[in-house]
């Protein structure tokens, strides 16, 4: 109740100081954008989470050797499994409603990128050839993009791998080291690590345009672009 309480009062005080200074149209379209990320990437991480444990547990094995160390782990199962129907969407909604929280603080970075269709500077940087708009306009985006994806595919992997070993997928306690995980739990386990090492070489891509905006002499800065910084620029960022 008090975070609630908290909430709206802050929503009411920003509305009643945007119209105060006539600015309510920024106040609406922050707030729009707000919800858009949160919708389009709450419903993409729950996409991705669920899909993935529905395939684990589509795949487990229907029969298992069970040893005395596994007993315990099968009598979860035994008392999980009725529950498992419901509880992957209503796990995966709450994981997402979180994860759509947290994106909502990028909403300026979006808006930048939005509109940024058109604009240049007019004097692309030496290294890459790239206008300086894109650094400023562009790049934060595609960085969080990024490290969104990659955040997400580190997380569902680490819960898909959890859900395996519930389901039987993985055994840590199979005596030979090939029984240990399914033909069928390494490949899914194997596309998963596959698309993390894509979205990383993504961020290595993206991370050599740090050679161009903050290292070195080609640093940017607020009076010269692709020049090397004279000492009047040394403490420009």
């Amino acid at each position: 109740m008090i975070v609630l309480f908290t909430a709206l009062s802050g929503f009411v005080i920003d509305l009643l100081w945007y119209r105060e200074i006539d600015q309510s149209g920024v106040f609406w379209t922050v707030l729009r954008t707000k919800t858009v990320l949160a919708v389009v990437f709450g419903l993409l991480f729950f996409a991705i989470l669920y899909v993935n444990l529905v395939i684990a547990r589509r795949i487990r094995p229907t029969t298992r050797i069970l040893s005395p160390d596994q007993e315990v782990l099968e009598r979860i199962r035994d008392v999980t499994d009725p529950l498992v129907r419901w509880a992957i969407p209503v796990g995966s909604a709450v994981l997402a409603f979180f994860v759509a929280l947290g994106v909502t603080g990028e909403w300026s970075n979006f808006l930048l990128w939005k509109n940024s269709a058109g604009v240049v500077f007019g004097t692309p940087e030496p290294l890459f050839h790239r206008d300086p708009a894109f650094y400023v306009f562009s790049l934060p985006w595609l960085r969080f993009l990024q490290g969104w994806l990659f955040s997400t595919l580190v997380g569902v992997t680490i819960l898909v791998g959890i859900a395996h070993v519930l389901w039987g997928g993985i055994r840590p306690q199979a005596p030979m080291f090939a029984d240990k995980v399914t033909p069928a739990a390494r490949a899914h386990l194997s596309v998963l690590l596959g698309l993390i090492m894509l979205v990383k070489a993504w961020g290595y891509w993206l991370g050599r345009f740090d050679l161009s905006s903050r290292s070195g002499s080609w640093r940017w800065c607020r009076c010269c672009w692709g020049r090397s910084i004279p000492p009047s620029c040394s403490s420009s960022g």
